[in-house]
């Protein structure tokens, strides 16, 4: 093993941040390879976690780092990692080519649909060949060979690459297989002897190679595309300046074609997320180019329906011959598991939501500008998880310090806050609190500041600000367009004249109020003016025509704009030339506004003689505010017992009690049940909810409610006992053993109770049975006449249709009731029977 390069060893610490390639199933799931090529030829790809210590969960593919080396890693079409041609597509990635002197052959960024999957690779005589060959391109080997369709046979089939060529290849000795790059002029880059580059093919077709007879021997040269020559791809300055990113932009072919558009940029992003190369020179700029990709040189399966496949592998592979390279790449994207995209945009908000391009001269003084960082979810197998945006607030700007400083506003309306406590030394971190997938397509994070001009200049410039998009998947750099803070050329002044302070409840009124002037005097005309009120993040314009000029009067009760809370709230008045006032700020409290309904008793009864419910109720707001009873109205729905049928709906009436200024109230209503349009017994439900002032309405409340026209209850025990005795020649009657429960609870309705019993049967202290008792229980009545209870006799009854509680069991003296009748010498034991009871109340 070679010793590593300090300088690698910088280069693998400065690691930008990119994807975790893995998952919670399976390490590498999301990208695979083989161990070994052949029996002698390893892979030296591997997967590396965490090489920069800022970004633990980063992974970078390292491709060879030695001598003689060979490697291919591919992105796992089974676990759902592919390009999918038939969508636009987009890679993003980071490469790194070393620091070595002498550097080795290079890398290639791949597209293959090779029947070998991922064992793909360049062969020779079955074998795999580093040097020239990338890995991806075939092997210039047989100095006999005069076909080029072998030498494409050695090749990844069904392929496209596009080669970063860090060794430059014009020995023309037959058989050395080092002749590829001979159409290049040599050069010197950095200190190197060469021509580093980087162009694209089809490695698999013949007509990428080109044969010449040289010096006793065949050899071939490859056709280049689209070459971009005399990089520095190699031995930069720092760790940093190492790393070069690259961007594929897929596009699919229109319908009836096979020809798809591929756009590639390289050194398009720095390190630290700007826009542009991370060198200075003048060949290492940001590069883009635009091809045609032939799809049909993929050659897809169709299956059983004649569908063709549209799935490729992406991938890496890379290769050193006699010299020795460190070669890496870093992942952002895997446009099949999650594809997205994001954009930033600046609009002055004072001036009519117009766009900032980069460069604008036109903003001034105290606008209010929207910086809106847009992410939207295209297509994938994967919700775009666990995203955060990072924003580098641009400077130069005023930017709420309470409250929030925006907003993030999703595609399907709902809105979540972004705090202020989410801003530190001008970061704002912010998590969004929904995932994106096809479902919720998109998410813009707004954030909101005023434009502030240095002390004494006419020209101030807003740096253009870097954001960062982070997700599972999914990573994205954007910066905000520069512009520029003008001087206006008069002030247009405001002053408050209603109360700084302000509290009410939600959905209620908020009084803005106050005078505009310029300070040339200049004649106001409201019709000319635009009030823009900023609250929570959020921005909203309007104007105050009704006002006499020079004045301005706002009543605003918008719930998005004021929710329930402490915060503050700016007034800025901005003329039709977006010349912009200073800001008016009123400290703002709302309140809770819906009223909260429950109850202690949700199950009622109602007697359909009397004709009337109580419904009892509970009502309040946050606890704190006060209101009256006329303030409140009572709502409420009848339905049947399963609520399937709706017996009578929109029932409203007033609170019936009476109350002022409490902040919690206990309350029945009281309706005739024919109000509900109840007309027959039965179980129904009642669901009611109350409106205050506001037309805002509280919850509701469930009730059931049971309509009785006569009933007669019985409610007694299931054990019941009598007091215990010794064996005894005597007959005895015995007592009952503690209280026995006994009532009978009728609503309108006379009654009749009567009761049997059975034998009592024994077993003695063992469990084992000892036959009946000989006795039998009685039933004595108020004239002390006792009955057998072997057949029904009769307890007790109401002979009027009354609603009454019976205690007939409370009623009993010692003596009356049901008693045990016992014979003499009864066997010792524990005896049990059964009481019968029967209660009927005539129709």
């Amino acid at each position: 093993m070679r010793a590593e390069l300090l300088a690698d060893t910088w280069g693998r610490q400065a690691t930008p941040q990119g994807l975790s390639l893995t998952n919670s199933e399976n390490s590498n799931s999301y990208f695979t390879y083989v161990n070994n090529f052949s029996a002698t030829v390893p892979n030296t790809a591997k997967v590396i976690r965490g090489q920069n210590p800022k970004y633990p969960e980063s992974d970078a593919v390292q491709l060879t780092d030695n001598i003689n080396q060979i490697s291919s890693i591919w992105s796992d079409v089974d676990k759902g990692n592919y390009i999918d041609t038939a969508i636009p597509q987009r890679l993003s990635m980071w490469l790194y080519f070393g620091h070595a002197t002498t550097p080795a052959d290079g890398i290639a960024l791949v597209l293959q649909n090779d029947s070998r999957k991922e064992a793909a690779i360049s062969t020779y005589n079955k074998e795999p060949l580093p040097g020239e060959t990338l890995g991806v391109w075939g092997p210039d080997k047989d100095k006999n060979q005069t076909k080029p369709t072998v030498i494409a046979a050695g090749a990844i089939q069904n392929s496209w690459a596009l080669e970063f060529d860090t060794f430059l290849n014009r020995n023309s000795t037959a058989g050395l297989a080092s002749y590829f790059d001979n159409d290049f002029e040599s050069g010197l880059v950095a200190g190197i002897i060469g021509n580093q580059h980087m162009a694209w093919n089809y490695p698999g077709i013949a007509d990428t190679y080109l044969y010449d007879w040289m010096n006793g021997g065949s050899v071939y040269r490859m056709v280049h595309k689209d070459p971009k020559e005399f990089l520095n791809l190699t031995k930069n300055s720092d760790g940093d300046n190492s790393w070069h990113h690259l961007t594929l932009n897929y596009l699919p072919p229109v319908a009836g074609s096979t020809e798809a558009t591929l756009i590639y940029s390289f050194n398009d992003k720095k390190t630290n997320g700007e826009a542009g190369s991370m060198l200075n020179t003048p060949n290492d700029q940001p590069y883009s180019n635009t091809i045609e990709l032939e799809l049909a040189n993929f050659h897809f399966d169709k299956d059983e329906n004649g569908v063709t496949d549209t799935k490729l592998r992406y991938g890496f592979t890379g290769s050193t011959g006699a010299q020795a390279s460190l070669n890496m790449a870093v992942f952002e994207t895997m446009p099949s598991l999650v594809n997205a995209s994001s954009e930033v945009k600046a609009y002055n908000v004072s001036q009519g939501n117009r766009e900032i391009k980069a460069g604008d001269t036109k903003s001034y003084n105290n606008n209010v500008i929207k910086f809106s960082y847009n992410v939207n979810y295209l297509s994938g197998q994967n919700d775009l998880l666990n995203t955060v945006a990072t924003i580098n607030l641009p400077g130069n700007m005023t930017y709420a310090t309470t409250g929030n400083i925006g907003n993030v506003v999703y595609s399907d309306g709902k809105t979540e806050p972004i705090p202020v406590s989410e801003v530190s030394n001008g970061i704002v971190t912010h998590r969004l609190q929904r995932d994106l997938n096809n479902g919720l397509k998109g998410a813009k994070i707004e954030i909101t500041g005023v434009t502030k001009i240095a002390s004494g200049s006419s020209k101030t410039e807003v740096a253009s600000a870097h954001a960062g998009i982070k997700g599972d998947l999914y990573k994205d750099d954007l910066n905000t367009p520069n512009f520029y803070i003008i001087a206006e050329p008069r002030h247009l002044s405001i002053s408050s004249t209603s109360a700084e302070s302000q509290t009410a409840a939600l959905g209620s009124p908020l009084h803005f109020a106050g005078t505009m002037s310029y300070d040339d005097s200049t004649v106001i005309k409201n019709e000319n003016m635009s009030i823009i009120v900023t609250a929570n993040g959020q921005v909203v314009t309007t104007k105050d025509t009704a006002s006499k000029d020079s004045l301005f009067s706002l009543d605003m009760t918008d719930e998005s704009l004021f929710p329930v809370g402490s915060y503050p709230v700016t007034i800025q008045v901005v003329d039709q030339n977006g010349i912009a006032s200073n800001i008016l700020t009123y400290d703002v409290t709302v309140t809770s506004a819906d009223p909260v309904l429950s109850t202690d008793n949700s199950e009622l009864t109602a007697i359909q003689s009397l004709g009337t419910v109580n419904i009892p109720a509970h009502v309040t707001y946050d606890g704190s505010l006060s209101f009256d009873s006329s303030n409140l109205t009572w709502h409420m729905k009848v339905m049947n017992e399963d609520g399937t049928e709706v017996i009578k709906d929109n029932i409203s009436a007033p609170i019936q009690d009476t109350f002022a200024g409490v902040t919690a109230q206990d309350f029945v209503q009281v309706f005739n049940l024919d109000t509900l349009g109840i007309t027959k017994p039965g179980k129904y439900q009642i669901q009611a909810y109350v409106k205050n002032q506001h037309d805002r309405a509280s919850n509701t409340v469930d009730y059931s409610l049971e309509v009785i026209a006569k009933s007669a209850n019985l409610i007694s025990d299931k054990n019941y006992s009598f007091k215990p005795i010794n064996t005894s020649g005597e007959s005895r009657i015995v007592d009952r053993a503690g209280d026995w429960t006994l009532e009978v609870n009728s609503i309108e309705s006379d009654w009749t109770l009567t009761a049997k019993a059975t034998d009592l049967t024994g077993k003695d202290a063992d469990g084992n049975s000892i036959g009946d008792l000989n006795g039998n229980m009685v039933f004595v009545d108020s004239d002390k006449i006792m009955q057998n209870m072997n057949s029904y006799v009769l307890i007790d009854e109401q002979k009027e249709a009354i609603t009454h509680n019976r205690d007939i069991g409370g009623n009993w003296k010692s003596n009356e009731g049901i008693l045990l009748n016992v014979l003499p010498n009864p066997v010792g034991g524990v005896y049990t029977g059964m009481i019968d009871w029967t209660l009927n109340n005539t129709p």
